[in-house]
């Protein structure tokens, strides 16, 4: 599908450790992957994942939201379930191992803060103001 639609970036918000991005490069897709990661821990692991892709972009530590600035961070005991949102009972009756076990004072962008720059020579984005 990202073949056929000419995808050539692929962002990946809140990659953890690079699932998404390991499973994008065993189905073949060879374009740009740029991965946000805001939990110290995860972002050293997805770093270290991808230090042999040149083609694998690891932002620097931070959270993608709806603002710009500092917000502390839920760290889940899952990891894939940290996020700077309250955890719905719901969610920990269904996945005991995710409930809330620290928190971590991280930088929040908004994707529009920092998209352009990694969509340089990609096209439309270049003659946007």
């Amino acid at each position: 599908m990202l073949a056929c639609r000419g995808v050539t970036v692929v962002f990946d918000v809140g990659a953890n450790v690079g699932q998404f991005g390991k499973e994008l490069r065993l189905a073949g897709y060879r374009g740009r992957i740029v991965s946000f990661e805001p939990l110290s821990s995860a972002h050293t692991r997805l770093t270290n994942t991808t230090k042999d892709d040149p083609n694998w972009i690891v932002a620097p530590q931070m959270a993608i939201g709806n603002s710009d600035g500092l917000v502390d961070i839920n760290i889940a005991g899952d990891s894939v379930s940290s996020s700077v949102l309250d955890m719905l009972d719901v969610h920990v009756e269904a996945a005991p191992d995710s409930v809330y076990i620290g928190r971590e004072r991280i930088m929040m962008r908004k994707l529009d803060t920092v998209a352009r720059e990694y969509l340089a020579g990609c096209g439309k984005m270049d003659s946007a103001t």
